[in-house]
């Protein structure tokens, strides 16, 4: 009777460790998999975010970005900042003639002229269509802002792609001061 005691209690002993080494190890796999899954959500959080406020065609900020970058500068009421608002001249009527694929090229090469003027950590910003924004520290810039506005008119005045033959011009408006209520500043 105890060697028959003995050996049952054996089997029950190893059953019940071959149970448990088996959860222990379902646990680990689905402990694993949770991490995976919450890696792959921050992932898609982050770039989800990211497309929020960035414009799918230029990859510059858009109007909700730059709003953001405002409300930031706003919030450091000590320092004086320089928004410069960009509209392309005859745009409209560059897309009309030559076609949206045309257009889309000169967006983005605006976008890529336009950015390396400014000091590093500016928000340059696509507002929609054909205007641009950006915000910066003028006590970072190589230049003053009416320099620089004059260096963002020939970039962008100088021929583009396949519209060698015209020239396109830019209106630039530009603030220097401390940041107000964003909603003066987009206006």
């Amino acid at each position: 009777i105890y060697l028959m005691a003995l050996a049952r209690s054996a089997v029950q002993t190893e059953k019940s460790f071959v149970d448990s080494t088996r959860l222990k190890h379902q646990a680990t796999r689905l402990a694993d998999s949770l991490r995976l899954s919450h890696a792959q959500t921050l992932a898609v959080a982050e770039e989800m975010s990211s497309l929020a406020r960035h414009d799918s065609l230029t990859s510059l900020l858009n109007r909700a970005g730059f709003v953001q970058e405002l409300e930031r500068c706003a919030g450091r009421a000590e320092h004086s900042f320089c928004v410069m608002m960009l509209d392309l001249d005859g745009f409209k009527s560059i897309n009309d003639a030559f076609g949206h694929t045309v257009g889309d090229g000169i967006l983005i090469e605006t976008a890529r002229r336009i950015t390396p003027e400014f000091p590093a950590g500016s928000a340059v910003a696509r507002l929609g269509g054909d205007e641009f924004a950006v915000v910066f520290d003028p006590k970072d810039a190589q230049a003053s802002p009416t320099a620089i506005a004059e260096k963002l008119i020939a970039a962008i005045g100088a021929p583009v792609g396949p519209f060698r033959g015209g020239r396109l011009g830019v209106s630039v408006g530009i603030y220097v001061g401390p940041v107000p209520s964003v909603a003066d500043v987009l206006v």
